[in-house]
């Protein structure tokens, strides 16, 4: 798959790539196994991020959604919608307790996080 994400994000041992297939993957960084495959965006993955503390993923998409998803057991844990265009940039804080997007409608949209 076409790795789409501006930025290829390191989190201690792994990496994770938003692809044009849909996809964000993850893989270990010392010897590039391919750890896990989140699946649920409708189009091509723009930006990935991990949280500070590793545990959630964010990613944006052409589909003008961002997830919310969780590392450990590989599944999606929040769809936020708002956007009217494409996602192309996702940041946490440094706390880990807001999420900011950007989007090709010309917003940016600033998300408080539960813990």
């Amino acid at each position: 798959p076409g790795v789409q994400t501006c930025a290829l994000p390191i989190y201690g041992k792994t990496i994770a790539a938003g692809c044009a297939d849909r996809t964000i993957r993850i893989w270990k960084v010392a010897d590039g196994e391919l750890v896990s495959t989140l699946k649920g965006h409708r189009q091509l993955v723009k930006n990935v991020i991990f949280s500070p503390d590793g545990r959630t993923i964010a990613s944006g998409s052409t589909d003008g959604t961002v997830k919310l998803w969780d590392v450990e057991t590989a599944s999606e844990r929040e769809t936020l919608t708002g956007h009217e265009n494409s996602v192309y940039c996702v940041s946490f804080s440094r706390d880990g307790k807001l999420l900011v997007s950007a989007s090709f409608d010309r917003s940016l949209r600033l998300w408080k996080l539960d813990s």
